[in-house]
Formats: structure tokens, C-alpha cells, sequence
């Protein structure tokens, strides 16, 4: 949902059609958290009918609050933009040597440069997996 100007306080957000588990199970489908998670797995039935659409994440007593809103602005998380775009660059780099390549030395150097800036990408990267807070949710 997208807003023009400033968005409405949290209690005032209203859905304009009936909420879609796959807005969830996009990032939610396969993690062990969920799969494997004491309530989902109680009752056998449960798990094939959320992600059937059949019984909805948001239903009263199970994710009343999805993702706390009030608190986003306080909340840390990922910043993977920044290594993508180091990332890219290395092989853009790569790709610049291979084409363009004069000589040797200038092959060794420019090559250099772009696994160095390769291998920044992919360690920026793992850095922000490890170094991002994870929170759970309050129930």
C-alpha cells in the first residue's frame, strides 16, 4: 500500500479487500521458523490451509499485529543495497578488463581492481547478515 503525502496513523489503515496470505508467505514459505513453529505445526490441518489461503495469517489469535508499524522508525534493517552495488561494480570492472584489455600489466591491475571490489561486495554482504538485529515479534 503507497501513500501521497503522509501516511495515516497505524490504527487508521484499513485493508480495501481481503488480505492475501502470499503477502506473507513471499518471505515466510520455507524458513525453518515458520514451518517448523510450535503453533503452525499443532494442528496438521493449520499449515496446509494458510498456505492454501484458506485460513488467514491475520485471523484473531494468531498475527493480530504483523509488523509492529508504530515502531518501524527505531527498527535496523538490512542494508544490502550498498554491497549489491560494490558487487556489480567488480564485475562490471571484470568485464571492462576482459573486453578492453591492454596488455598485461594493464590486464593484472584492472583484474586486481575488480575482484578486490568483488570481494568488498560479497564481504559487505555477509557482514550485513551477521550484523542485522534480529527481533521477534511480541505475542
Amino acid at each position: 500500500m503507497y501513500y501521497l503525502g503522509t501516511p495515516p496513523a497505524p490504527e487508521n489503515i484499513k485493508l480495501y479487500k481481503p488480505f492475501n496470505n502470499r503477502e506473507c508467505l513471499h518471505c515466510h514459505a520455507g524458513a525453518r521458523s515458520f514451518e517448523e513453529g510450535a503453533v503452525h505445526t499443532a494442528d496438521p490441518d493449520l499449515l496446509p490451509a494458510i498456505k492454501a489461503n484458506k485460513t488467514s495469517c491475520i485471523s484473531s489469535g494468531c498475527h493480530d499485529v504483523v509488523h509492529d508499524v508504530a515502531k518501524l522508525k527505531g527498527a535496523k534493517f538490512w542494508r544490502g543495497d550498498i554491497s549489491g552495488i560494490i558487487l556489480i561494480l567488480g564485475l562490471v570492472v571484470e568485464a571492462l578488463c576482459l573486453l578492453l584489455g591492454h596488455g598485461p600489466i594493464a590486464f593484472m591491475v584492472v583484474a586486481g581492481l575488480g575482484g578486490a571490489l568483488f570481494a568488498v561486495g560479497i564481504l559487505l554482504y555477509l557482514y550485513s547478515l551477521v550484523s542485522a538485529k534480529s527481533e521477534s515479534p511480541e505475542q
